[in-house]
């Protein structure tokens, strides 16, 4: 052991290995100097050597430094190219499945086309969430052979083609085989098919593009192919989770589904989701391509259609091809362009001929409209390259620009030959618009123009009643109002005109009560209460002569009407084009009331309490504010006279609950309680403070004897109930 410097003890080998580590760095040091000095590069000229003898740049010094740097020396020494692995099948087969299969949609086209090169005339498609939970599709076509199932979800296993060479002369819309091995690879899935002359149908399953090892089950079904996709991307969550909503992948699925149903004649389609009756696309084997486009489309799409149907030439080229398919005329206009387009058979884009397309409507459509295209393409099969696209969405095809120029020239001659005549929608003229006589000279009608334009200030309307703006009520702070429970108001009160209202000179008056009027909007009510018909006659006979006395004029005023405002509790100023109405907005809910409660006549919703009132309290209450009541010794009857209404309440409970809500519970006799009151107008209550007088008016104005006069009295008494009182308008009043 030594001492070092520090008056420290240290080992002997411990010294040593200080000593070589230090020789190391500057063995390190002298290494990165000779490094930097076999760079330098002598200056050639009196301005090179001066920009060499500038100071380096921050940037400079740090590389400077990090290439001194023993450690960025070893790394950099240590450092060789990557070895290059062959993938994995299943990381291969998965690669290629997101291309081929990048939405529902995509595995949808893909069995689509298999369907139809299986000679189907039926196509059934079921999807469950957009068709990432499930997808189902059925045909009738020849099947799959036992013997092919093993190898059905194998990539490349295809019966289209056998040669490279066959795709020159490809006649179906699949080639590639791997539509069902790229699903498989991504989603679970099980196959049912029957061929024909089998007594059986045999039903496999498959998991990355191997069947199970169970192998083909029988299985029920009839002649034709099932195939069902089940979470499709349940290993690809990345992929799952950039989808958008399940209701836009059906969608997407809808118009893929359309565009097929429209160019496939002789195959029915159908689309829908699953656990729904209704089938949003439905074509049948029978329908023309104009039907399929009426049905799918629309008829309004349809009534505005061109067919086109031409043998066309390429005299330069020697080359042949058919256009067929239908396009709008100038009468169609939509704000987004339709263009589907078809090429031997497959539905590919082409934007090259939709930009044409789009140019040549640009100069025959109004600004910012757009045409409705439907075209289909036969070349002959050598001049198509159909394997340019992963997802078969684009083809290629030789002579382009030529057949582009060819299309639109078909489709100018076509369209140009139906603009001789244009149709144009009218709209039915207002009662007080301005109209040209024919019979009217030059001068006649410029004079009757000059006069027109000229209207009354008294006479123009300055509120309009559709706008909630326009009414002035709109800039003046709503009065707090004390809610008891929930409810709203809509009816008209008595008031009899005497003429026709909206002319000038007519004012209302007002009429005894059993003057009823017609609700003001009968046709929403009776959307809103499918259940206010009556079988009852008595109440039909209330009904009948409230239509008959109903006015027209007064139910155009209550329809149209602006609200102003109120200038006391009673009464509130509505408008009506140019002339304002005062109204009695008490006797107005009043007659509302009346008429409401045998329009619903025995389906009324339940206002219950929260707690329930004691009947025999509230009768007490109405027996001491009746003034028809005596002192003394008729004070000391009343209980007697609230045991007999409380034993006719009883009585009549049920009648009360069944046709009016009306829920009383007297069978506890000396504690009877209401429970529940109608609902006569939705969001809208009436003032408790008034239920005692109800009570009392039940037992004193009610003819209980004759049906038509009983249900007129409770009527009556339930409007008194719940009109709108003065005196609770009065208190409600803003203080503001």
């Amino acid at each position: 052991r030594v001492t070092d410097r520090r008056g420290g003890t240290t080992s002997q080998p411990a010294r040593i290995a200080a000593q070589r580590s230090a020789a190391q760095r500057g063995a390190a040091r002298e290494g990165a100097s000779a490094r930097l000095a076999s760079r330098r590069v002598a200056p050639r000229s009196r301005l090179d050597s001066t920009r060499l003898a500038r100071p380096a740049s921050p940037r400079r010094a740090l590389a400077l430094v990090a290439a001194c740097s023993p450690r960025t020396a070893g790394m950099a020494a240590s450092e060789a190219p990557r070895a290059i692995r062959r993938l994995e099948p299943s990381v291969v087969n998965r690669i290629a499945a997101g291309e081929v299969i990048q939405r529902p949609a995509n595995a949808v086209k893909e069995m689509l086309e298999n369907s139809l090169d299986a000679g189907a005339t039926s196509v059934a498609v079921v999807l469950k969430d957009g068709g990432l939970k499930s997808i189902q599709i059925t045909d009738n076509g020849h099947g799959i052979r036992r013997e092919d199932l093993p190898i059905l979800c194998e990539r490349h296993t295809t019966s289209k083609l056998a040669r490279f060479e066959d795709l020159q002369s490809i006649a179906t819309l699949g080639f590639r085989g791997e539509a069902l091995a790229s699903i498989s690879y991504v989603a679970h899935v099980s196959v049912t098919t029957m061929t024909e002359g089998q007594g059986h149908a045999l039903k496999v399953s498959y998991r990355d593009g191997v069947m199970d090892a169970e192998g083909p089950k029988p299985a029920a079904g009839v002649k034709g192919t099932q195939i069902t996709v089940e979470d499709l991307f349940f290993n690809v969550l990345s992929r799952r989770k950039a989808l958008r909503s399940a209701s836009d992948e059906y969608n997407r699925v809808l118009e893929v589904i359309s565009r097929y149903a429209i160019f496939c004649e002789g195959v029915g389609l159908s689309c829908k989701k699953a656990n729904d009756n209704s089938l949003d696309v439905r074509t049948q084997a029978t329908f023309s391509r104009l039907d399929s486009i009426r049905t799918v489309f629309g008829a309004s799409v349809a009534k505005d259609l061109l067919e086109v149907d031409e043998d066309l030439h390429l005299d330069a080229e020697q080359t042949s091809f058919k256009v067929r398919g239908y396009v709008s005329n100038a009468n169609y206009s939509s704000k987004k362009m339709s263009f589907i387009l078809f090429i031997n058979g497959r539905l590919v884009d082409c934007s090259p001929l939709k930009k044409a397309v789009e140019a040549f409507y640009a100069l025959h459509l109004p600004k910012n409209a757009r045409p409705w295209v439907f075209l289909e393409l036969r070349l002959p099969p050598e001049e198509v390259d159909v394997n340019v696209h992963p997802t078969k969405k684009e083809v290629g095809f030789l002579n382009e620009d030529s057949i582009i120029q060819k299309v639109v020239e078909v489709m100018e001659k076509r369209v140009l030959a139906s603009t001789s005549t244009r149709a144009y929608s009218t709209q039915t003229l207002l009662p007080d618009a301005f109209t040209i006589k024919a019979s009217q000279t030059a001068e006649e009608q410029d004079g009757a123009t000059e006069k027109a334009s000229y209207v009354d200030p008294k006479k123009l309307v300055r509120t309009d009643h559709n706008l909630a703006q326009g009414s002035l009520d709109a800039f003046v702070r709503p009065a707090k109002r004390k809610r008891v429970l929930s409810g709203t108001q809509e009816l008209l009160m008595p008031i009899e005109w005497r003429g026709d209202p909206l002319e000038e000179g007519n004012h209302p008056a007002t009429v005894p009560e059993e003057t009823a009027l017609s609700l003001t909007q009968r046709k929403a009510i009776r959307q809103r209460n499918p259940a206010e018909d009556c079988e009852l006659t008595s109440v039909q006979e209330v009904l009948e002569r409230i239509e008959e006395s109903t006015n027209e004029g007064l139910k155009t005023i209550c329809n149209e009407f602006t609200f102003v405002g109120m200038p006391d509790g009673a009464f509130v100023l509505l408008q009506h084009k140019t002339k304002l109405f005062l109204v009695n907005i008490c006797e107005f809910s009043r007659e509302m009331m009346f008429q409401q409660v045998f329009r619903r006549f025995g389906c009324f919703p339940m206002i219950k309490f929260r707690e329930e009132l004691n009947i025999r309290e509230l009768l007490a209450m109405a027996l001491e504010m009746d003034p028809d009541e005596g002192t003394g010794s008729q004070k000391d009857d009343n209980e007697t006279e609230i045991d007999g209404i409380i034993m006719l309440l009883d009585e009549k409970a049920e009648m009360l609950k069944e046709y009016f809500s009306i829920d009383i519970d007297c069978t506890r006799k000396d504690d009877p309680v209401l429970r529940a009151m109608p609902q006569i107008i939705s969001q809208y209550v009436p003032d408790t403070c008034f239920l005692p007088e109800f009570l009392l008016s039940l037992a004193k104005t009610v003819d209980w004897a004759s049906e038509k006069a009983c249900f007129l009295c409770i009527a009556k008494a339930l409007s008194d109930l719940y009109a709108i009182h003065p005196e609770t308008m009065a208190g409600t009043t803003n203080p503001d």
